[in-house]
């Protein structure tokens, strides 16, 4: 097994903004491999065309804790990490958020829009949380309304 992601996805919609938060559950083999898994195509359709302004980790409890820091990033079809950075080092305990940094060699944060890549796909990758350990990323997205 390569570990495993459940992915879902909340909409809520007035007549000015779309919002959705993707919760993204991420769980690693007895290896401590999480192998790279591509965003729900009906997911990724929903979203596309939005901007992420905020992305969550969250760590898995109790038995389920990761047990060192550890990496996640969204790669785009081109091979961008759309999250600029800002999920290494992500605490073992603690809940943390953070803004998509837009510009790694200026540290310029802001939101990102998602959809632009030449492929049609997000890919989660988390590296080093330890064996069998599990974690939450929420994507929190907005786009404009009707």
């Amino acid at each position: 097994m390569a570990g495993s992601l459940a992915q879902s996805v909340v909409q809520t919609r007035n007549n000015q903004l779309i919002t959705w938060i993707v919760s993204l559950v991420w769980t690693t083999d007895s290896n401590g491999v999480f192998t790279g898994t591509v965003l729900n195509s009906d997911i990724y359709k929903k979203i596309s065309g939005s901007y992420l302004f905020r992305v969550k980790t969250i760590p898995g409890t109790s038995s389920l804790e990761p047990s060192s820091t550890y990496t996640v990033t969204l790669v785009d079809g081109d091979g961008y990490d759309v999250l600029g950075g800002i999920g290494a080092t992500r605490s073992r305990t603690a809940v943390e958020a953070a803004i998509p940094k837009q510009d790694t060699a200026n540290a310029i944060y802001g939101a990102v829009l998602i959809g632009e890549s030449n492929s049609d796909s997000l890919t989660l990758n988390v590296s080093g949380p330890g064996n069998s350990v599990q974690g939450k990323v929420k994507l929190y997205l907005t786009a404009a309304g009707d």
